[in-house]
C-alpha cells in the first residue's frame, strides 16, 4: 500500500525557515516539486493521507513538528515554532518524523522496532528529554574539516547550508570522490540528481552560500593530512569515513576535537574525540584484546561474501564479479534488482549501496527485504551540524557520545566510552600523546 505524505505550514513561518537552503526552493511544495522525481515510481494508487503540519496554525494533520534551533517537539498536537537561526533541532525532528512514519508503514509489514507512545521532547545541548537549557551565546572562529562528502558528511553540509550563523566558520570538505552518474542520489538527502564532478567541490559550494570560507580537496585524508606544512588540525573535525583504514588515517590528522559520525541500518552516533585524553579515539572501536579488527572481517560482516573471497578482492583490486553479487544478494535477502548495476564495480560501492537500510519480513519464511532510509543519515548530519554550530557559539559539546535508533525513539542523555585498554591503539602511541599535548596544551 502506498502513504501519500503532505505537508502544511503557516504563511509566517516560510521565510524564517527558508530564507536560506541548498536547494534554493521557495516553499515546501516546490521542494517536494523539486525533488519528487527522484522517488520510486509507485505501482499502486495511495490509500490514505498523512499531513505533516510545522508550527500550531493548523488544526488538521496527523504530526506535528515544532521547537527551535536547540529543542525538537514531535507530537500528535499542535506545537509552536520559536524563532531560528539555522533550526538545527527542526532538522533532527524532520528526520524523527519522517522514522515515525517509516515505522507506522512497515511495523505491520515485519519491521522490528517501537513508535513513539507520547510527544518526544528532546534537545541538541545536553541531549536530554527536556527543553534545551538557555545558555549565553559567544561568537568564535572555528576551523572546520568535512572528512567524506557521502551521505552524512553532505548532510552536515546540508544542515549548515540552512544556517544564517556561519559567520566565522572556515571549512575544508575532504573527498577524493565523484558522483556516479548511473547511482539515484536517494540515499544523499542533499543531492538533486544533477549533481557531478568531485563531491567535495560540490560541498564546498554548498558551505560558501550558506556564508562560510570554504576550500575543497579531491584526495584521499591521508595525503590531505601529510600534505599540511604542520602537523595537526586546530579545529574540529568531522569524520563519516566509513572504513578501517580510513578512521585510522583521520586519529592520525591529530585534529583538536574529532567528531566521529557513524550510521549502521537505522541507529547512528555521534562521538567526541580527543585523541591521548582517556576516552575513546576514532580508532579504538577497532581494537579488541585479540588482533586489531580488520578491513576485510568488516566488509565479510557487511556484505555476507567470504573473508577469504573478500581478502582476495582487496588484494587484487579485481571488480565484483556475477558470483559475488548474486551471493550478496541471497545472503543480505534482497529483492532482484536491489544491487542492479554493482557487477564489474569495486566492494566499496556495493558496502556503500547496503548503507542505511533495514530489513523487514511479512512472513517467518520469507527472506528479509531491503529498505533504503535516507532520513537516517540527515538525522545524523543534523547532530554534527548542531556540533560545529555549538563550538562555533562556544557553547559546550556533546558529552562523548550521543546515540540515536530511529527504529526506537531518542533516549535520556549521553554516554561516554573509555579509550581501548589494549595499548594497542593508536591514541597509546607516546609520540601522538606528545604530539597532542604540544599542539593543544
Amino acid at each position: 500500500r502506498l502513504t501519500h505524505i503532505g505537508v502544511s505550514r503557516g504563511a509566517d513561518l516560510l521565510s524564517s525557515l527558508l530564507e536560506r537552503n541548498p536547494w534554493i526552493v521557495e516553499s515546501v511544495a516546490s521542494g517536494l516539486d523539486v525533488l519528487a522525481r527522484l522517488a520510486p515510481t509507485p505501482t499502486v494508487a495511495a490509500d490514505r493521507d498523512v499531513i505533516i503540519a510545522v508550527g500550531d496554525d493548523i488544526s488538521d494533520a496527523s504530526w506535528w513538528l515544532g521547537g527551535d534551533d536547540w529543542t525538537l517537539l514531535v507530537a500528535r498536537q499542535p506545537r509552536p515554532v520559536c524563532a531560528v537561526h539555522h533550526g538545527a533541532a527542526l532538522h533532527l525532528g524532520a528526520a524523527l518524523l519522517a522514522g515515525e512514519i517509516f515505522k507506522e508503514e512497515l511495523l505491520p509489514l515485519g519491521m522490528v522496532g517501537h513508535r513513539a507512545a507520547t510527544d518526544v521532547v528532546w534537545n541538541l545541548i545536553d541531549y536530554r528529554l527536556r527543553p534545551a537549557p538557555s545558555l549565553e551565546r559567544v561568537a568564535e572562529n572555528l576551523a572546520l574539516a568535512v572528512l567524506g562528502g557521502g551521505s552524512v558528511g553532505s548532510s552536515t553540509a546540508g544542515v549548515l547550508g540552512c544556517s544564517d550563523s556561519n559567520e566565522g566558520i572556515s571549512a575544508v570538505v575532504v573527498d577524493p570522490d565523484t558522483f556516479d552518474p548511473v547511482r539515484n542520489p536517494f540515499r544523499y538527502p542533499l543531492a538533486l540528481g544533477s549533481e557531478s564532478g568531485y563531491k567535495a567541490q560540490w560541498l564546498r559550494d554548498t558551505l560558501r552560500s550558506a556564508g562560510c570560507v570554504a576550500e575543497a580537496a579531491n584526495v584521499p585524508v591521508k595525503q590531505w593530512a601529510t600534505g599540511s606544512p604542520e602537523p595537526g588540525f586546530n579545529g574540529i573535525v568531522v569524520s563519516s569515513v566509513d572504513t578501517v583504514d580510513g578512521r585510522l588515517e583521520v586519529a592520525d590528522v591529530l585534529p583538536r576535537t574529532t567528531l566521529s559520525v557513524a550510521v549502521r541500518a537505522l541507529a547512528l552516533h555521534v562521538q567526541r574525540e580527543h585523541l591521548g585524553d582517556g576516552s575513546a579515539c576514532p580508532a579504538c572501536e577497532y581494537v579488541d584484546e585479540g588482533l586489531a579488527i580488520g578491513q576485510t572481517e568488516v566488509y565479510a560482516q557487511l556484505t555476507g561474501l567470504s573473508s577469504e573471497r573478500v581478502a582476495e578482492i582487496l588484494a587484487t583490486g579485481q571488480p565484483l564479479e556475477v558470483d559475488d553479487v548474486d551471493r550478496v544478494q541471497a545472503q543480505r535477502g534482497l529483492t532482484p534488482g536491489t544491487l542492479a548495476g554493482m557487477v564489474g564495480r569495486r566492494i566499496q560501492d556495493l558496502v556503500h549501496r547496503l548503507y542505511a537500510a533495514t530489513e523487514i519480513s511479512t512472513t517467518p519464511a520469507q527472506r528479509p527485504i531491503q529498505v533504503n532510509a535516507p532520513h537516517v543519515s540527515w538525522a545524523a548530519g543534523s547532530i554534527a551540524a548542531a556540533e560545529v554550530l555549538k563550538a562555533a557559539s562556544g557553547l559546550p559539546l556533546v558529552d562523548r557520545r550521543v546515540e540515536l535508533d530511529l527504529a526506537g525513539v531518542p533516549q535520556d542523555g549521553t554516554h561516554q566510552h573509555p579509550a581501548d585498554r589494549s595499548g594497542r591503539c593508536l591514541c597509546a602511541s607516546p609520540v601522538r600523546r606528545r604530539w597532542m599535548r604540544r599542539l593543544y596544551p
